[in-house]
């Protein structure tokens, strides 16, 4: 971005692992006051509509950590990752539950997500930013079948949210294909790896700086 406006640019990362968008607004009330950004980026998404059930998220950690803790496990993994671009895509690959049933287990409701995502942007433009709200894509993306109903429903209340507040949205996911982004380079079923980090900063500097040099 520095590059793109000859400018100097300051980054102030206020997102925290596993915040709702809920504790990102009172986050970002924290911030505004302090940092006086001219641009605000939203990713909340995963942590909105997906709330693990304890037993099956226990038992995943503790495996994961005694795996994880062997160098010659995360070695295996690093090298043997690119052959494993057809392994079936983590919690929300199965379709099988029914909407309501997955609207009960989402931590924050549509409704509420709606609400909190609106006052981000709100409170960002009272404070004379504006609004980038950023689509995560994920490894379902990449698949046939494709994200399943929840996540499209979020998907769209975020769209919906940006239209309302006049803010910005870059599709993540559009993103995909158009750069031949595979399953193995994303960490885990949510989490991108650098290459697809890297596609979404550049979305974001992109925008920002097709905005202001208009």
């Amino acid at each position: 971005l520095q590059g793109r406006l000859g400018a100097r640019v300051v980054s102030v990362k206020g997102g925290v692992p596993g915040f709702d968008s809920g504790k990102s607004l009172i986050q970002l009330r924290g911030l505004l006051p302090s940092t006086k950004p001219d641009w605000v980026i939203v990713g909340n998404l995963w942590s909105d509509c997906y709330a693990p059930e304890k037993s099956k998220m226990q038992a995943a950690t503790t495996t994961n950590k005694m795996l994880s803790s062997t160098s010659t496990y995360r070695l295996l993994r690093r090298l043997l990752s690119p052959l494993l671009a057809s392994r079936r895509v983590g919690w929300f690959a199965s379709k099988e539950e029914m909407r309501e049933a997955r609207i009960k287990n989402a931590r924050v409701k549509p409704d509420q997500y709606f609400l909190n995502l609106r006052t981000i942007a709100e409170a960002a433009q009272q404070a004379g930013a504006r609004t980038i709200f950023l689509l995560l894509p994920a490894p379902i993306d990449l698949t046939s079948d494709g994200a399943p109903e929840i996540v499209v429903e979020y998907r769209t209340i975020m769209r919906r949210a940006a239209q309302e507040t006049g803010s910005l949205l870059i599709d993540g996911p559009a993103l995909l294909a158009p750069n031949k982004v595979q399953l193995h380079q994303f960490i885990d079923a949510v989490h991108p790896g650098p290459d697809v980090h890297q596609l979404l900063g550049t979305a974001v500097s992109r925008t920002i700086a097709r905005t202001l040099l208009k």
